[in-house]
């Protein structure tokens, strides 16, 4: 499998089957998609099931759910130790993937001759029932930061739902610790401190507000 979709969902049921099958719908090579309730108090694991269940296409898909709430960082770290590939890419459990945005993350990670840490994009907006609002969300262009002191110096704006980054900047650093609730900013600062980071800049992802 060329890459990991980390699919992370909590008490989305009115989103979850949209979202999920717009990770199952990416086209080209195949992929390995681990779609993952954190116990959650509605429908939503059920929902996960009965999506995979129906799903017949090449991708290898796992249906998971974790035993109590683990909250965004130990979510992360658990699904992250299960992942085979090692490029992981961020699925929300109500956001939309758009059916280029693997493979085209993919190629971009290939082109740094897999160097890059954390590749982001830009993403479009929508409202909380689906609509378009016209505005890309158009995050910092990641090359600028070279370093670890570029990061401390200003944080990038980024989109943790745009991501996608290497299983090594866990290996390298361990868990993230249970206590954080926005990962994104880890997950830039640590690859900085790797092989970088690029924004591509063209919209993958709808992103409900």
């Amino acid at each position: 499998m060329i890459a990991t979709i980390l699919f992370l969902a909590y008490n989305q049921q009115d989103f979850v089957a949209q979202a999920a099958q717009s990770c199952l719908a990416q086209v080209g090579e195949p992929l390995e998609i681990i779609l993952s309730d954190d116990c959650s108090t509605d429908n939503t694991y059920a929902i996960l099931q009965q999506v995979a269940s129906q799903y017949t296409g090449p991708h290898r898909v796992v249906v998971r759910q974790n035993h109590k709430n683990l909250g965004i960082a130990d979510h992360y770290n658990t699904l992250v130790e299960l992942a085979t590939s090692q490029l992981l890419i961020t699925a929300a459990g109500d956001d939309i993937s758009y059916p280029e945005r693997a493979q085209t993350l993919y190629k971009a990670w290939q082109a740094s001759a897999c160097k890059l840490d954390l590749i982001a994009s830009y993403a479009n907006s929508i409202t909380h029932d689906g609509q378009p609002t016209g505005k890309t969300i158009k995050v910092d262009q990641l090359a600028k930061w070279k370093n670890a002191a570029d990061w401390c110096a200003k944080r990038p704006y980024v989109v943790g739902a745009t991501h996608a980054f290497t299983k090594r900047i866990w290996t390298e650093f361990g868990p993230i610790a249970s206590d954080i609730h926005y990962e994104d900013q880890i997950v830039a600062l640590r690859a900085l401190c790797l092989g970088g980071a690029q924004t591509l800049e063209l919209p993958l992802v709808d992103y409900r507000t």
